[in-house]
């Protein structure tokens, strides 16, 4: 039996948003999540009018990192073509 590596936090797809061209900012999240928020502001506020956003948190230890990533999502999403929250099962 095949043990999944990692599950789904969050995802949404914005179909209108979607192209071919877009641009994926992939973000690495291991506890600290304070400094989450200026780092995916950051990339929202990038001029390219296509992108997607991939974060993957490694197993944190801090349950508030997942909070502070969902939270962020859930009011930001929209700028996005595709946004997902992948969590690790275990710290890789």
């Amino acid at each position: 039996m095949i043990t999944p590596q990692f599950e789904i936090v969050f995802e949404q797809l914005n179909d209108d948003r979607v192209t071919e061209d877009a641009v994926t900012a992939a973000v690495s999240l291991y506890n600290y999540g304070a400094f989450l928020p200026e780092t995916l502001d950051s990339i929202r506020a990038q001029g390219h009018p296509h992108l997607d956003l991939i974060v993957v948190d490694d197993a944190s230890t801090q349950k508030s990192s997942i909070e502070v990533a969902l939270t962020w999502l859930a009011a930001n999403a929209d700028r996005f073509g595709r946004a997902s929250l992948l969590r690790h099962v275990r710290n890789q």
